[in-house]
């Protein structure tokens, strides 16, 4: 099987341990293939914040289409890669220094709610507190130092995260709930020099709510009720999987859409001015530096330096593009 299902609030720490050796075994005759199509019709952890509509990663409106069969490639950041390769050691080092005894959990097999079988998730760890005497789950993360700042460090406990990002707490709060698990730790690597962490409690309110929100995509999606478009970049892939070409018809769209095309005519022609006025700011500074190479203003400073592109060939593509013309009679 690529699912089975748990309950940590009632298991003891051999229990959880075996749990681990159980799905390790059936890992052995699982491939990511089939995990992956067992997950089409679920929604896992990872999208639960997309299905809340606060991922900064997928919009509800990909997931919508993905779980109504459009497949979208995921291209796989430095992060990803790296978490995959290493979240091993990660989960060691983090088991070295909290004194806790942690699993790691096979990535080929799912967690399915017992009582909601389109609700799963693949947990990254189990572990055994003994001061809780508890089991509970534990997810890993690995940023960048541009993200930093999202995962700020605790003042009154070095080594501990002093809040997690909304999406993140989305994610650790659905596996819970899958999981039956009282507590999770979210563990991170930043800019690969510094592990935090921070344990997560369930919360049965906000738990209840993400869970509603899931139900509410999953019945759109069973009715045909797409959400609208926004402005991310996951909903611009969806779209261009979708429709990768046109069919040289024309439609008429109705009215509302003539207060649409002019709000984005008039949003055009300020981020048009807006863009022109940055420019004229930046030449001014770039006019006062001179031949200088830093200038300080106040608390602040710029630089002005020479710097060397490297030269490249864009391959050539087939894309489609949105253009204003002229409609009939004019």
């Amino acid at each position: 099987d690529v699912a089975s299902s748990i309950s940590l609030r009632t298991m003891s720490y051999r229990e959880t341990m075996e749990a681990v050796d159980s799905a390790r075994i059936s890992a052995q005759d699982v491939s990511r293939e089939q995990w992956l199509a067992d997950r089409v019709w679920r929604i896992g952890g990872s999208q639960a914040a997309a299905a809340c509509g606060i991922c900064p990663y997928t919009s509800r409106f990909t997931l919508y289409h993905q779980l109504r069969g459009t497949p979208l490639d995921v291209v796989e950041t430095e992060p990803m890669r790296v978490g995959k390769r290493y979240e091993a050691a990660l989960l060691d080092d983090y088991e070295d220094r909290s004194g806790r005894s942690v699993r790691h959990w096979p990535q080929t097999i799912s967690v399915v709610h017992p009582d909601i079988p389109w609700m799963s998730c693949t947990p990254d760890a189990l572990q055994w507190c003994d001061r809780r005497q508890s089991a509970g789950l534990g997810q890993c993360k690995w940023v960048g130092e541009r993200m930093a700042h999202q995962w700020p460090e605790s003042d009154d406990e070095p080594g501990k995260l002093q809040s997690i990002p909304d999406h993140v707490m989305c994610q650790v709060q659905h596996e819970m709930t899958v999981c039956g698990s009282d507590w999770t730790t979210v563990v991170v690597m930043i800019g690969g020099q510094k592990l935090l962490w921070l344990d997560v409690e369930y919360d049965a309110e906000l738990a209840a709510q993400i869970t509603r929100a899931e139900e509410q995509l999953l019945d759109d999606v069973k009715h045909g009720r797409e959400p609208q478009a926004d402005g991310s970049e996951s909903t611009a892939a969806m779209i261009r999987a979708l429709y990768p070409r046109d069919n040289g018809t024309t439609i008429t769209l109705g009215p509302e859409w003539q207060a649409l095309a002019a709000r984005l005519d008039a949003d055009k022609e300020a981020a048009s001015e807006l863009a022109e006025r940055i420019a004229g700011y930046e030449t001014q500074l770039k006019a006062a530096i001179g031949e200088a190479t830093r200038a300080e203003i106040g608390d602040v400073a710029y630089t002005y330096k020479q710097q060397t592109r490297r030269s490249y060939t864009v391959a050539e593509a087939t894309f489609r593009a949105l253009r204003k013309v002229k409609g009939r009679g004019k």
